[in-house]
């Protein structure tokens, strides 16, 4: 249900990973719960899980909104963010988190 004025939002959201499971990460549990409880409220939704671990740890199940992808070579932040603006530009996102 969309109240007055309001209209749902497209979010693209990027968590960053480094040495921690996607289950350890706190903002991860938190988009979750955050989708779990007002779906009515997003229009699209996704998430990307970007890995710079040396060694990745794909989560067993991920929701059908999320996908995760390693980088081993660890590109940091900057990295993690510009795969995060182009994958949200490319499905034509209007917000990145």
């Amino acid at each position: 249900m969309e109240r007055r004025g309001l209209k749902k939002a497209d979010i693209f959201a990027v968590v960053v990973l480094y040495r921690q499971t996607a289950q350890d990460s706190v903002a991860w549990r938190s988009l979750c719960r955050a989708a779990q409880a007002c779906p009515e409220t997003l229009g699209r939704f996704a998430v990307i899980l970007y890995d710079n671990s040396p060694t990745g740890q794909p989560p067993a199940d991920l929701p059908p909104y999320a996908t995760y992808r390693m980088d081993e070579t660890n590109s940091g932040l900057a990295g993690a963010y510009n795969a995060a603006l182009d994958e949200a530009g490319l499905q034509g996102f209007e917000w990145l988190l």
